[in-house]
């Protein structure tokens, strides 16, 4: 959900990480704004999120599971296709490069 939580985490982190060693320091600022940027393209609203809990909550048979975005379909389908879930390590890996 694209909400304050990015920011604030971005906001808040120098302090946390602060004992991590310089050798990572690199790694995650790269995490950081790769991250960002996923969540500013592909994070939904919580009002978007909001109408499929109210479709859960309401329906006369609910399904066993929902999805609320087209990003997040595609990710619990690679739970089917790559039972080892290696494309989806690749996926947030490819936030480091």
């Amino acid at each position: 959900v694209n909400t304050e939580f990015v920011a604030s985490v971005l906001r808040t982190s120098p302090v946390a990480t602060a004992t991590v060693k310089d050798a990572y320091s690199e790694l995650i600022a790269r995490y950081r704004a790769n991250t960002a940027s996923v969540f500013a393209t592909l994070g939904q609203s919580g009002d978007d999120v909001a109408r499929v809990i109210l479709e859960a909550a309401t329906a006369e048979q609910p399904h066993f599971r929902y999805v609320t975005s087209e990003f997040v379909r595609g990710l619990a389908a690679q739970k089917y296709l790559d039972p080892t879930g290696d494309s989806v390590v690749a996926i947030f890996g490819a936030r480091l490069s």
